[in-house]
């Protein structure tokens, strides 16, 4: 019994022992007898979404005489201590706490950020930080301008992680050269999708593919977009935009020819066979994708062929304009039916500075075998003008066959020449037309009466 009483008491007695030195142990880790600083905060991996503020925690124990360094991306010093080293006013850092704010994060601030205590060796903390925002797109090629042969393909690509799509679109912008000035007109399908997909490829480029190409791709966070400005290199291809111009004696004329080309081309006119310069008679002007040639005053010397041309170093082209006195081409106004079952009423005008000499009125019947036949019509009472007058005709067609299909074409004719409208198509009415309107009215008031 006393060796067990003995031996319990001296087990209880290491047993004490052996607990404070275990205390003792703790105490000594929790705080070091040589109080270097310790990290109360621990890092890690942190998300942000782009446009937001984030704070990077760095609470230190026992900083004493150390200094605190943010780093980024292990390199870039942030701040030593309270010192800005780096100067982006949207980084900050608590001088109380230590730690760092980020203020509208983005992009391109996602990384590696370090709390490191000048010690002998640093001790540090790190946050990986990543931002989610809209996709950030790679786009290839990556030259803002992308030239391309006709006839040549080209692709575009636009590379973007976790995307939900990517779709294509061009923005058009095309010169209509109708009348002067130029009029800029939207393509008419500028926003229709064109491709989905990471690529967009035009197997052969045409002059007409000249354009911005936007690819836009879209995740759950947003939308971005990149641009492409393709450039189809081409010979010229010239277009006037009136093949005839009526040009009354004693007034101004102007002849407009449309041009695409790339590279840009060098441009000069011809009347006939003769180059033309400025002087008291003409006067060049380039109006965006379009030369201008004026006559200042127009007289019967100037009425000829006049031609223009453009080359650049992949090509030529022409386009010849007839400028002259001869009346313009007829446009039929009547309606393409007829009111009446073997008669036709043809109504037209055109614009001549001189009186008209007399009409050709050329018709035919299309629905059966048929031949032309022509009418010489006169015109009515006319006089000579100083300037271009509009004359408005009619005629009256006689003799022809009821719910007949007639084409029919106008030659006018001045002391200057001849010009010839296009082919204009009309209806005669039926012969139960008007009958059949007229039961069907009875057969609706009958309805009407029993309803």
């Amino acid at each position: 019994r006393v060796f067990t009483t003995m031996s319990t008491k001296a087990v209880l007695a290491f047993a004490a022992v052996l607990s404070a030195a275990c205390v003792a142990a703790a105490q000594s880790q929790e705080r070091p007898a040589t109080n270097e600083p310790q990290f109360v905060s621990r890092g890690g991996k942190r998300v942000v979404k782009e446009g937001e503020d984030i704070d990077l925690d760095c609470e230190v124990h026992d900083l004493g005489e150390f200094v605190i360094l943010w780093k980024f991306n292990k390199t870039q010093v942030l701040f030593a201590g309270n010192l800005r080293i780096h100067r982006d006013d949207r980084i900050s850092r608590d001088d109380q706490k230590g730690s760092l704010r980020v203020k509208q994060f983005r992009p391109e601030n996602a990384g590696e950020y370090s709390c490191q205590i000048s010690t002998n060796p640093p001790k540090d903390i790190v946050y990986n930080v990543a931002v989610i925002g809209p996709p950030q797109i790679r786009a290839f090629p990556s030259q803002p301008l992308i030239a391309v042969q006709k006839n040549d393909s080209f692709a575009l690509r636009c590379d973007a992680a976790d995307v939900q799509r990517v779709e294509w679109r061009r923005t058009k912008v095309s010169a209509i050269a109708t009348t002067l000035p130029l009029i800029l007109m939207p393509f008419p399908q500028e926003d229709r999708v064109l491709a989905v997909g990471h690529e967009f490829v035009r197997e052969r480029a045409l002059p007409a593919d000249t354009d911005v190409y936007e690819c836009s791709a879209v995740n759950a966070i947003g939308q971005s977009s990149h641009a492409f400005k393709v450039q189809v290199l081409h010979e010229p291809e010239v277009r006037a935009v009136a093949a005839r111009v009526h040009a009354p004696i004693g007034q101004r004329a102007h002849i407009t020819c449309s041009i695409s080309s790339e590279p840009s081309a060098s441009v000069f006119w011809k009347k006939g066979n003769e180059k033309l310069n400025s002087n008291s008679d003409y006067r060049f002007e380039t109006r965006n994708n379009a030369t201008i040639l004026f006559i200042k005053s127009v007289s019967r010397e100037h009425y000829d062929n006049y031609t223009c041309f453009a080359n650049n170093s992949l090509g030529a082209a022409s386009a010849v304009v007839d400028v002259s006195g001869r009346p313009s081409a007829p446009r039929f106004t009547s309606a393409a039916v007829g009111g009446a079952h073997t008669r036709y009423l043809l109504e037209w005008s055109l614009e001549s500075q001189s009186p008209i000499s007399s009409y050709d009125l050329t018709f035919r019947r299309v629905d059966v075998a048929d031949v032309w036949r022509t009418i010489q019509v006169q015109p009515s009472a006319q006089t000579t003008t100083d300037g271009v007058v509009e004359r408005k005709e009619t005629y009256l067609l006689e003799n022809l066959t009821q719910d007949g299909n007639y084409e029919v074409t106008l030659a006018a004719h001045n002391e200057f020449g001849a010009t010839t409208s296009h082919v204009f198509a009309f209806v005669t009415s039926a012969a139960a037309q008007h009958s059949s309107l007229f039961i069907a009215f009875i057969a609706i008031v009958i309805w009407c009466a029993f309803h």
